[in-house]
């Protein structure tokens, strides 16, 4: 019915694919152009933006796999502006060291300092390094939800990618890019997972019982202390310490994308529902592609899970290009 619908993109990308199938390119090209504007982070833009012919892909900056061969997503060049270290001036603040010790241990002190920080986070460009610097630490939710307080970077028409870059934090940042070269894994996918699973909140509990900055489960974590040398059986009782959540999440991540053969689609809906659910849709539905097999997962919250992460993962590519 239009852009104001959550539906209108991934409406225009099914049309798309009917055209497309039909022999009717010209049609389908303008309903994928059309799709792919609606927006860094929607599933179906990105998507939309995979399935444009290369000649119209001019302004795309990446492409990126989900199953090894092909790619289904793509970022979208937003042109922005190189991510600026931390002035020194910042990083001799008091609070700056302060802030960055107690998020990453996973202390509501970190919270403190942010409440303290909240008057200067309405000062236009001044907020920039401070928003940054928060969502880095770890203290990436209540940035979020001071700059929504504050209608922060959304005085213009189009958001900028500075106030976008606030909602698609990299939390934990040098943290998450050690664990990933631990791991193998793209520490932007690190990203993605712990944007969808928590907001990064290092205290947070599932009413499935699931723990942490990763939302690991328990006995997924005691599991993965017997299985995996380079987590220590100890920490399997401290998801609730960021680090040590992160670390569980990347290793299990790590094994699902193994069991998977690199299929990132089937890797996530595991992580989500567990391995044992997806062999069993895949004995269920042997035959379908990427596009087919996401919309026929029967879990609903796995489904949209799997789009969830895969939307965050294109916008941390488009955001934070290497």
């Amino acid at each position: 019915k239009g852009p104001a619908t959550a539906q209108y993109a991934e409406a225009l990308y099914w049309r798309g694919v009917l055209h497309e199938t039909a022999g009717r390119l010209d049609d389908a090209k303008a309903d994928f152009e059309r799709a792919a504007k609606q927006g860094l982070g929607d599933y179906y833009a990105h998507r939309a933006l995979g399935r444009c012919a290369p000649a119209d892909q001019s302004s795309i900056a990446v492409a990126f796999h989900v199953n090894g061969t092909a790619p289904a997503l793509r970022t979208v060049d937003i042109e922005s502006a190189p991510l600026d270290e931390f002035p020194e001036s910042l990083r001799a603040e008091p609070w700056f060291e302060r802030v960055n010790f107690f998020a990453a241990h996973g202390l509501e002190e970190a919270e403190w300092e942010a409440l303290h920080l909240a008057p200067l986070m309405n000062k236009g460009a001044e907020a920039e390094p401070i928003y940054q610097a928060l969502g880095e630490a770890g203290v990436a939710f209540t940035a979020i939800e001071y700059a929504k307080a504050f209608d922060w970077g959304l005085n213009s028409a189009t958001a900028t990618p500075e106030r976008l870059r606030v909602f698609y934090p990299r939390g934990y940042w040098p943290h998450v890019c050690a664990i990933a070269k631990e791991t193998g894994l793209d520490p932007h996918l690190l990203l993605a997972v712990a944007l969808q699973e928590s907001h990064f909140r290092p205290g947070l509990t599932s009413s499935a019982g699931a723990n942490g900055v990763m939302q690991v489960m328990p006995a997924t974590a005691r599991w993965l202390a017997t299985a995996e040398p380079a987590v220590k059986g100890e920490d399997a009782a401290r998801l609730d310490h960021p680090l040590v959540s992160l670390r569980f999440g990347a290793y299990y991540l790590m094994r699902m994308l193994e069991r998977s053969n690199g299929n990132l689609v089937r890797a996530l809906a595991s992580y989500n529902a567990g391995p044992g659910n997806v062999s069993k849709w895949l004995e269920r539905f042997p035959d379908l592609d990427e596009d087919a097999f996401i919309e026929a997962i029967p879990f609903r919250e796995t489904r949209e899970y799997v789009k969830a992460v895969l939307a965050n993962y294109a916008a941390y590519k488009s955001l934070y290009p290497l």
